[in-house]
């Protein structure tokens, strides 16, 4: 797949099949993902892999719980109040995998190389048939 093409169409999925994506699949996207660039060559990034429904589950109802009970009046988070109050709503969108990027501290621009790396991988998973989603409610 050509890298322009992806990159115009590869959009945000939130239907997702309950079954995991398979191990070597999983290990190509992080090889994807590690080989995005980073401010002075710091790699400030760590995976992990969450395909236990349960385990995803459980941290979709830790982060609802978390964002409702920071949300403050004037924040935009403030109209999806409804929708994380929801016991149907699934933060993870009942994918059976979830790869989490996580920025080692004390690194210099840690967080946005994360971000790359995750551009990265969701072109990647693009042109593999795969659907993906960043997931903002989980960052905190």
């Amino acid at each position: 797949m050509d890298v322009m093409e992806a990159m115009y169409q590869r959009r945000s999925v939130r239907a997702y099949r309950e079954q995991p994506v398979d191990k070597a699949a999983v290990e190509v996207l992080i090889k994807a993902a590690i080989h995005a660039p980073s401010s002075m060559n710091e790699q400030p990034w760590a995976f992990a892999v969450i395909q236990d429904p349960k385990q995803l589950a459980a941290w979709s109802e830790r982060i609802k719980a978390y964002v409702l009970k920071r949300l403050k009046p004037d924040s935009p988070l403030v109209k999806y109040r409804d929708m994380l109050s929801s016991s149907d709503y699934h933060v993870f969108h009942r994918a059976g995998t979830l790869i989490i990027i996580c920025a080692r501290p004390g690194t210099h621009n840690g967080e946005e190389d994360c971000s790359l790396a995750a551009r990265n991988l969701m072109l990647a998973a693009h042109a593999m048939g795969l659907g993906t989603c960043p997931v903002g409610f989980a960052r905190p």
